[in-house]
């Protein structure tokens, strides 16, 4: 579970471990995106996008915006 902090940021619960853990064992495909740069990703979302770990793990900055839908980037 997360919160809002006072100054606006977001605490959490979750510590490294436990993420990783969730994050590898999910059915979701998830990823984790700072500053423009892919930082994290599981198999699922290799998977549902269909690309292969090492193609992802060679994308540059913003090189994920291929899998966002055009009309969604402005956001």
């Amino acid at each position: 579970m997360s919160k809002v902090g006072i100054e606006g940021e977001i605490t959490t619960k979750f510590n490294d471990e436990q993420f990783l853990y969730f994050a590898t064992n999910s059915s979701l495909g998830i990823a984790l995106v700072q500053r423009g740069h892919l930082i994290y990703f599981n198999e699922k979302f290799a998977e549902i996008f269909g690309y292969t770990e090492d193609e992802i793990y060679k994308w540059k900055k913003r090189e994920f915006y291929k899998i966002v839908h055009p009309k969604d980037l402005k956001k």
